[in-house]
């Protein structure tokens, strides 16, 4: 089942405070006024979202559905939309991984940018490598992070990728961790932060 997410730190947001399970969260990261009327002015108008989850609450089961539902809706919506989004759900555990097979299989120091390093590590060259690749250049590829907890010793470097890099581009994103596992300071300026409930 969808568990219910509730707007509880971070920035407030009165549509935010209203969504009462994960599926609230789509028309949230899809309205096409919120991202395209700050996008046609230069601005970066894509709203963060963390959301936190204790052991045993569904936060995978739940990404999984949120990632289904956004490819639904994106699929009936292709002409309210203008700029086509497309969703990518990139676990955190298997992102760390990589990171840690690269540093020991390569000379190179570590990749500046995770989300393209993800892509090109775990899809194989062709349309669906460059089609999002040229989403997340475009800034609408929708980046959700599932599980920044789970980076053990790439930990610091996710998080300092996500509010240094990831913020600043204004990509939609939502990402998410066990309460105690993140730094709460750093996304409580710019991140709605709600807790999901079974």
């Amino acid at each position: 089942s969808i568990k219910r997410a509730q707007a509880i730190a971070g920035v407030q947001h009165r549509d935010f405070a209203e969504v009462r399970d994960i599926a609230g969260v789509v028309p949230l990261l899809l309205h096409p006024s919120r991202f395209l009327q700050g996008r046609l002015h230069g601005a970066h108008s894509s709203q963060p979202i963390l959301i936190r989850a204790g052991p045993g609450t569904g936060k995978t089961w739940s990404m999984q559905q949120l990632l289904f539902l956004l490819a639904q809706e994106l699929s009936v919506s292709r002409s309210k939309i203008q700029l086509q989004l497309v969703p990518l759900l990139i676990p955190i555990q298997k992102l760390a991984r990589m990171l840690r097979q690269h540093a020991a299989n390569s000379k190179e120091g570590p990749p500046s940018n995770l989300v393209l390093f993800y892509i090109q590590a775990e899809f194989p060259s062709g349309d669906t490598r460059s089609m999002l690749e040229q989403a997340f250049e475009m800034r609408s590829l929708i980046v959700m992070l599932d599980g920044i907890d789970e980076a053990a010793s790439m930990k610091l470097a996710v998080e300092d990728y996500v509010t240094k890099t990831l913020v600043p581009m204004g990509v939609p994103l939502l990402v998410t961790s066990r309460p105690e596992g993140i730094r709460k300071r750093l996304y409580s300026r710019d991140f709605v932060i709600m807790n999901l409930k079974p």
